[in-house]
């Protein structure tokens, strides 16, 4: 009975000798299968990414509004990584961009909307993406007339003021000589809190900035004016701001008096003209905030 215990303590000895290593063998092996795994999961998502950031542009440019839409929301999937700009593709041009230029009001929509993920504010899309020549999309859709983009990026817009190379959207919205645009700018002025120097520094960079012909707002509000392209009222509510913010020792301030006293002249001779005894409220207005720039020189 000794031998046979023994005997069998002796072969469990060997079988537990032999399956040990095999066992940690098999270990390593299913770890390295596990690592390749992975690394082959990981490779595959970035191959996808690339093929679905390829997907995005092409459904933009040829505007596929549902295949838009569709990989917008697989974006979520994807944790936020899907290149919602396309810059990864078009490094000079973004999305939003072409969408605004086709006109493609569904994907400007689609594309913004990838900012939203469950009620939290996300800045996955730049709306303040700026093209070569320096616009931004709501400048792109202002240029273009693009009325039902212009307000969907307005209201989505957090600062109506960004400032870039080529100018403003109140450039943009004068040189386009869209009235009611420039009356809108300048009404979303009257919700900023000027109590604080951030905002008084923000407003004076942005009302004293000029486009590629050194003109700032101001000038081409004028300039429109005496070519009876925009009216006393929008003229008015644009120069209000001149002695707020207008730096009058800017090498811009001269051109600013000469274009001031065309303005003030005109509106004498139209009321000799036409034998007004009374000016009209606006232009009662306007008049007084001409007068102003005029002597401050």
């Amino acid at each position: 009975m000794k031998d046979g215990n023994t005997k069998n303590i002796f072969m469990r000895g060997v079988l537990l000798s032999l399956l040990i290593p095999t066992a940690t063998t098999y270990g390593l092996f299913e770890k390295i299968r596990e690592r390749r795994q992975q690394a082959y999961v990981r490779t595959f998502k970035r191959d996808d990414q690339k093929m679905l950031n390829r997907s995005l542009v092409d459904a933009v440019e040829h505007r596929k509004f549902d295949e838009v839409l569709r990989l917008v929301t697989l974006n979520r999937a994807f944790g936020g990584k899907l290149d919602v700009n396309g810059q990864y593709l078009r490094p000079n041009d973004s999305l939003l961009h072409i969408a605004v230029r086709n006109g493609d009001l569904i994907s400007v929509v689609g594309l913004v909307s990838s900012n939203y993920d469950q009620g939290r504010k996300k800045d996955l899309c730049n709306i303040n993406a700026c093209d070569a020549l320096g616009r931004t999309p709501y400048m792109l859709a202002i240029e273009n007339h693009q009325q039902e983009i212009a307000d969907f990026l307005e209201r989505e817009h957090r600062d109506l003021f960004y400032v870039t190379l080529s100018g403003t959207a109140l450039h943009v919205a004068l040189n386009a000589r869209d009235e009611e645009r420039v009356q809108r700018i300048l009404s979303k002025i009257d919700h900023q809190p000027f109590f604080l120097d951030s905002n008084r520094e923000k407003l004076r960079q942005f009302f004293n900035k000029t486009d590629f012909k050194g003109k700032t707002s101001f000038h081409l509000g004028l300039e429109a004016f005496l070519n009876d392209e925009l009216s006393a009222a929008a003229l008015s509510e644009l120069l209000y701001w001149v002695d707020e913010f207008f730096d009058y020792h800017a090498p811009t301030a001269k051109s600013l008096l000469t274009l001031a006293r065309q303005a003030h002249q005109k509106i004498i001779k139209k009321k000799l003209f036409f034998f007004q005894k009374d000016d009209s409220p606006r232009e009662r207005q306007l008049c007084q905030h001409l007068e102003k720039i005029i002597t401050q020189h």
